[in-house]
């Protein structure tokens, strides 16, 4: 089994080297991301329309921690696994308390994402890069709503566009063919029609995991193995089936011949005020510095920020 190599800011431009090179031979590449939690909360059976509405409230207003990137080829050889680790800092940024106490238990190290994290920014135009010379990757997700979320922000350099429907289309844009697992799972006897977890659905098929679970790199290993076995085991399933589709949504991402989208690069270390989005309120109350509500169209919820950040991005 390959290792998980852990991508800082010290080691990016040689692990993105390797990781270029071995695309070229492993392109199906199965991906996880790590994020400081929720504002808001979509219930179970709800809509499209509020669930992407609760989906833009929280990737609009937080940043990812970690991406895990495991690419192989459709005979389930692996080439590597990578987990990129980003800045952050509970200085600067929006953040779930009770999620960042999780996954510091997980085994995120919080200390070590502040002064070797990877710059956004950085990161973001070698990503791009990449995809521009890997136009016919297949990407494998599990449950991956969130995770696409924040890649198309990150790719996209803005907040989320305003519809599903737009969404749908900058993923097509920036990743072509998509894969989610958890929905393969629906077409499959046996596996519970995809209501359960990534660590239920691997020990149903006798997958072991690699590593530690709420860890972007192992998590996207996983999945790479998931996928796999489902492949074999369940080889009546036809591609038309499942491409495309995401688990939560009804909205089905089309595979796009355009390039991937061009970012507007911002000048360096700008730091630049960003129009409040409707959903977010702030108001000072006694003994916290700041509490925002953030809300989408259906519910609020209350987390703590620090003052000066509440109405500033860093553009990093």
């Amino acid at each position: 089994m390959a290792r998980c190599t852990n991508v800082w800011s010290h080691n990016l431009f040689e692990e993105f080297r390797k990781l270029d090179t071995v695309l070229n031979v492993y392109p199906v590449v199965s991906f996880d991301t790590e994020f400081p939690g929720f504002l808001a909360t979509s219930p179970r059976d709800c809509g499209d329309v509020r669930r992407y509405a609760d989906l833009k409230c929280n990737v609009d207003a937080m940043n990812m921690l970690q991406l895990g990137l495991t690419p192989s080829n459709m005979e389930g050889e692996i080439g590597g696994t990578w987990q990129f680790n980003f800045f952050f800092s509970r200085d600067l940024h929006v953040y779930s308390q009770d999620s960042i106490v999780f996954l510091e238990k997980s085994g995120i190290d919080f200390v070590r994402l502040e002064t070797d994290g990877i710059d956004l920014q950085e990161f973001s135009t070698l990503f791009l890069s990449l995809l521009s010379r890997h136009r016919d990757l297949l990407w494998v997700n599990f449950h991956g709503l969130y995770d696409l979320g924040y890649l198309v922000k990150l790719l996209s350099n803005d907040l989320l566009p305003e519809s599903i429907t737009d969404f749908t289309r900058l993923i097509g844009e920036c990743f072509g063919s998509m894969v989610d697992v958890k929905y393969m799972a629906r077409l499959c006897d046996g596996l519970l029609e995809g209501e359960l977890s990534l660590e239920k659905l691997a020990n149903i098929l006798g997958v072991e995991r690699v590593g530690g679970a709420h860890q972007a790199g192992s998590d996207s290993s996983l999945t790479c193995l998931v996928f796999n076995n489902i492949l074999m085991t369940y080889n009546e399933l036809q591609p038309a089936d499942y491409l495309g589709h995401l688990y939560s949504i009804q909205s089905r991402i089309c595979r796009s011949q355009q390039q991937p989208l061009v970012r507007v690069q911002p000048p360096p270390n700008a730091l630049v005020r960003v129009q409040i989005p409707p959903n977010i309120m702030c108001f000072r109350a006694a003994p916290r510095p700041i509490v925002p509500i953030f809300c989408s169209p259906y519910g609020m919820r209350r987390v703590q920020m620090k003052p000066v950040h509440t109405v500033h991005r860093l553009l990093f």
